[in-house]
């Protein structure tokens, strides 16, 4: 199939299984090292275990088994594979004993046949949310921890244990929700700070890894934004990333936000908003994942309401190193709405997402043609 052919066959619904008993579901973050081979994580609400992995094998997805803290609940919202026999996921587990619940940062391994707990630098009062690894034996983990000073959480894996890495001090950090390492020595993460004194929030935090040190970087805020974030980023090397998030104004909140690094700065590009999308306030439309197989080609996805404010529907776009520009996703029949949260593109022309339908059940779209 050429180039162009791949590009015009479009997002399509793939089958995702859905383990017996389990009321509600969904995938929060895929991987695909290549074309057949993939992995999705999320989080399932059963009373055994509430956590959800499938494997993709170039044919269909097939549950995955994952172990997790005995006495808790545990979700995953990130996983990195560097080949198919070699991923990394993370998330949290909440322990369900005692009134209130602890929060604990949860990290596993599948190694080609199958998942195992790993022991995490930040045990308690912690969560992951990002997750990218350069090789199977540098990955970075970020997210929060309890902290007043800094609650911004960053884990190093160097291929035998997790350990947590110093972050820069910044007024008011919150966290840091996604990153991406094109080499273990180029790293960006991307999150929130708080912006006391504004109408409706903060800005976006940025804080890049040079193989030594982090360091906070600038970013560029949206013309008339009272509040910006970000949560999350995709390097196609350490001079061309593109971030994805959102930000509000004074006459409007959830407007879509994508920025791009150049190697010297970050700047504003400008998403499409989908035809018939609602306007004002609440958010209307939010990007929550993208994947940059180069640095021409990007995809992003996330969500929409409609006009009527009714029902959530999915919403991908495609940088083509010009523009971005809408890419129609299918609703699954039946279903009033649906939402994209991670998206991963093994090749310029193949990209794999994924997310909910109705808030209750798995989605996974596909989008191009691996021939």
């Amino acid at each position: 199939m050429s180039a162009s052919a791949a590009l015009a066959s479009g997002w399509s619904l793939e089958s995702a299984p859905f383990p017996a008993g389990a009321s509600d579901g969904n995938l929060h973050g895929v991987s695909c090292s290549s074309p057949g081979a993939c992995a999705a994580v999320g989080s399932l609400f059963v009373s055994a275990s509430s956590v959800l992995a499938e494997g993709w094998d170039g044919a269909s997805w097939s549950l995955q088994s994952v172990p997790s803290p005995t006495g808790s609940r545990s979700g995953l919202d990130a996983v990195s594979c560097t080949s198919r026999n070699a991923c990394t996921a993370i998330g949290t587990a909440y322990s369900l004993s005692g009134i209130s619940s602890v929060s604990v940062a949860l990290a596993e391994h599948w190694n080609g046949a199958r998942w195992s707990m790993q022991p995490s630098a930040t045990v308690q009062d912690a969560s992951l949310m990002g997750l990218s690894c350069a090789s199977p034996r540098f990955c970075v983990a970020v997210g929060s921890k309890a902290s007043r000073s800094n609650p911004v959480l960053i884990e190093r894996w160097n291929g035998i244990k997790w350990s947590t890495q110093r972050t820069p001090s910044i007024p008011n950090p919150l966290y840091l929700a996604g990153v991406s390492c094109s080499a273990p020595s180029a790293c960006t993460a991307v999150g929130d700070y708080a912006q006391f004194g504004g109408p409706q929030g903060g800005g976006a935090l940025v804080e890049r890894w040079n193989g030594r040190r982090w360091s906070i970087e600038q970013t560029a805020k949206p013309s008339r934004a009272t509040g910006w974030w970000l949560h999350a980023v995709s390097c196609a090397s350490k001079s061309a990333c593109t971030a994805a998030g959102g930000y509000n104004t004074d006459a409007r909140s959830g407007l879509m936000l994508v920025e791009r690094w150049n190697g010297t700065s970050w700047s504003i590009q400008r998403p499409v908003s989908p035809a018939g999308a609602a306007s004002g306030s609440p958010g209307s439309s939010s990007l929550s994942g993208v994947s940059c197989p180069s640095g021409t080609a990007c995809t992003a996805v996330g969500g929409y309401y409609d006009a009527a404010r009714l029902h959530q529907l999915s919403l991908a776009e495609r940088w083509n190193g010009v523009r971005w520009s809408i890419q129609r996703t299918p609703t699954p029949a039946g279903a009033t709405g649906s939402v994209l949260s991670g998206v991963s593109c093994s090749r310029v022309s193949l990209c794999t997402a994924v997310g909910s339908i109705n808030g209750q059940l798995p989605l996974v779209e596909r989008w191009g043609s691996a021939r």
